[in-house]
């Protein structure tokens, strides 16, 4: 029998005193054994009973028919007593020549049965052991099994192919010939034997074994003790697992896990190093925002003083205008003070602006709303086209445009910036086009748009969402040939903003463009009340 013994015993420990035999110890039912032993007890047990069947009808057959030949006498003696011989003779053909073949064949036939059994189990048995000798001779892991004086007793090819010993080179032979204890790592084999005396069995022993060769093979090693039909300790059984490969590819794991643990390292330090002078990076940020707010201070600040300084002087400029052409006799001075009019009137309509601007980043866009004409709107837009613009305008009013709710003076604003806008932009002679339709609902309110539509040059793709920006001019040839500062569309966009709306443009180069202010119907308007702040 062959039993795996944890990687550390190879002589066996001293057998221990056999128990009585009224109470034979049986095998630990842990302890796995390689040899027949269950089969063996079968067949050992059915020969037994049929062994002690056999001496009981020894005795019992020849006495029990002592004793039916003494009854059948007895019987013939009181009952037969005057009857003939023939009756006799009858009697005793029918007791002896019929009951005695009867018992005989009964105890005959009993006997074959038990012997046809005991066959049967032997056959059983037989094929069990040729089928464990096979597992464990074709095993690829070493088998062995050991007697208790450390000698080996079988030997697997598995055992051969990792050792390099032949069954007939080691049968025979101390086990410390292949398992030396000079080799085996702390505590040696006495902590295995120790361990085996108490369980029975150990397991996952790391043990190192010698090859024919020399060199030494590492191994996982299971120890069992074996026991012999009457419960006695019989020896140890081993199985040995090569660990080679296995301990081959735990370093390749190791020696990895170290070369990407300083790759990691190497990647940290690197981030590190980022992170700090993403650090640095954003502290000088910092600073330049902070000096970008500090330069949009003061330019504000700049702006607003300077617009309320020219506003005062501007304005007597344009009165004093007006009082001269009113006097002028000159029709070329008439002319040249209209020049005059009309710069100091760019110039008012510029520091307005700005002076707007100021008033919506500081939070001081004052809007008076309330429900207004679509066509007043229109008209009052119309009023600030500058005289002698050389374009047409067409206006279409759907009659069932709703008022807006609007401050007049504001969304008339910022339509006429649209509408000057286009002139600006057209050619002479040119044509544009004002409609004025309700949208429908957007977001639980009706909005009504005013689309203001020329046929100028267009505005490039890469331009349109720039244009709302301050002090923004498209880049084209006729750049300096129309006037202005870049400040009507912004201005007209945060004013339709104020009002909940808004401005789309829609344009194709060569085609013109198309701007629509969008302003919420009267009816549905919210949260613009009369001098509500913006």
């Amino acid at each position: 029998m062959i039993t795996s013994t944890p990687r550390e015993a190879l002589p066996a420990a001293p057998a221990p005193p056999p128990p009585p035999p009224a109470a034979p110890t049986p095998a630990p039912a842990s302890a796995a054994s390689f040899t027949p032993s269950a089969s063996s007890a079968v067949a050992t047990t059915a020969q037994r009973r049929a062994l002690v069947v056999v001496r009981r009808l020894r005795w019992a057959l020849p006495l029990a028919i002592l004793a039916f030949v003494a009854a059948h006498q007895i019987w013939e003696e009181r009952v037969l007593a005057g009857a003939g011989a023939s009756v006799r003779m009858a009697s005793a053909l029918v007791v002896y020549g019929l009951a005695g073949p009867l018992v005989t064949f009964w105890t005959l036939d009993w006997i074959a049965r038990a012997l046809a059994r005991q066959a049967e189990t032997e056959a059983r048995v037989r094929v069990g052991e040729r089928y464990l000798a096979s597992i464990t001779s074709g095993s690829a892991d070493a088998i062995l099994s050991l007697d208790l004086g450390g000698i080996v007793r079988s030997w697997n090819r598995g055992a051969a192919e990792m050792l390099g010993f032949t069954a007939d080179e080691i049968v025979g032979q101390p086990a410390v010939r292949v398992l030396p204890e000079r080799l085996q790592p702390g505590g040696g084999l006495g902590r295995v034997r120790d361990r085996l005396e108490h369980a029975g069995f150990v397991r996952g022993v790391q043990a190192r074994c010698r090859h024919k060769d020399g060199h030494t093979v590492p191994v996982d090693m299971t120890q069992t003790r074996l026991w012999d039909d009457d419960g006695r300790p019989a020896g140890t059984s081993l199985v040995l697992r090569d660990m080679t490969t296995r301990i081959a590819a735990e370093r390749a794991i190791l020696e990895l896990n170290r070369v990407l643990e300083a790759r990691v390292q190497d990647r940290t330090e690197q981030l590190a190093a980022a992170t700090d002078e993403l650090a640095a990076k954003n502290i000088a940020l910092e600073e330049a925002n902070a000096d970008m707010s500090r330069l949009d201070q003061l330019k504000d600040d700049f702006v607003a003083l300077v617009s309320h300084e020219l506003r005062a002087p501007l304005t007597n400029i344009n009165a004093s205008v007006e009082l001269m052409e009113a006097g002028a006799i000159d029709d070329r001075l008439r002319a040249k003070l209209a020049i005059v009019g009309q710069e100091a009137s760019r110039l008012t309509r510029l520091v307005k602006g700005v002076l707007d601007i100021s008033r919506m980043q500081a939070g001081r866009f004052a809007l008076n709303v309330a429900p207004t004409n679509a066509a007043d709107l229109v008209a009052l837009a119309l009023r600030r086209l500058p005289a002698g613009d050389r374009v047409r305008v067409h206006v279409a009013i759907a009659p069932a445009a709703p008022p807006v709710q609007a401050d007049p003076d504001r969304a008339a604003e910022a339509l006429g910036n649209l509408i000057e806008n286009a002139a600006k932009y057209s050619a002479p002679g040119s044509a544009i086009d004002i409609e004025v339709h309700a949208l429908g609902v957007s977001d639980g309110a009706t909005i009504v748009a005013f689309a203001v539509t020329d046929r100028g040059a267009g505005i490039p793709q890469d331009e349109q969402a720039r244009i709302f920006d301050r002090f923004h001019r498209v880049e084209r040839d006729d750049a300096r040939e129309t006037y202005g500062h870049g400040l009507g569309l912004h201005i007209a966009r945060a004013v339709a903003e104020a009002h909940g709306g808004g401005i789309v443009v829609t344009s194709r180069p060569g085609e013109g463009s198309t701007f629509v202010l969008r302003l919420p119907a009267a009816s549905d308007a919210t949260g613009h009340g009369s001098g509500a702040g913006r």
